[in-house]
């Protein structure tokens, strides 16, 4: 689908603009690793409006090109234009937002919606992509 792209900040000052984004309701930070983040909410693209889901359509991968690191948000299977993107956000339960937790309380995402997930990825492109990042990994 794309990069994932905003600001090169350190994890202090992600910590820093964290604390301010959550008492609006509104954050775009990504961490790449313990030391680095990406913040999305002025300089980034239009995937920072993907929201989170147990249940996704998409996933990301941190991945280095050229020495740096890069975020790509791929699609689990094919998507048609103008599909709401979801990936998981990865929210460990005793830090995730009051919008995450009933989601982290279910243990995930439905039986259906599991299902769904696996049969639209099987053979499509998409995975296939999605499967030769992760083999780069």
């Amino acid at each position: 689908l794309g990069e994932y792209t905003g600001e090169l900040i350190c994890q202090k000052e992600a910590d820093r603009r964290g604390r301010v984004y959550d008492k609006n309701d509104s954050s775009y930070l990504f961490n790449l690793n313990k030391d680095w983040c990406v913040d999305a909410g002025s300089k980034g693209n239009t995937l920072k409006f993907a929201n989170h889901s147990t249940g996704p359509n998409c996933a990301t991968r941190v991945v280095m090109s050229n020495g740096d690191h890069r975020v790509a948000v791929l699609a689990g299977r094919d998507l048609p234009p103008g599909t709401e993107l979801y990936y998981d956000y990865g929210y460990d339960r005793d830090v995730a937002p009051w919008w995450a937790q009933d989601a982290l309380r279910r243990g995930g995402a439905s039986a259906k919606v599991k299902a769904d997930k696996k049969a639209g990825a099987r053979g499509s492109k998409a995975a296939e992509e999605m499967q030769a990042v992760e083999e780069l990994e």
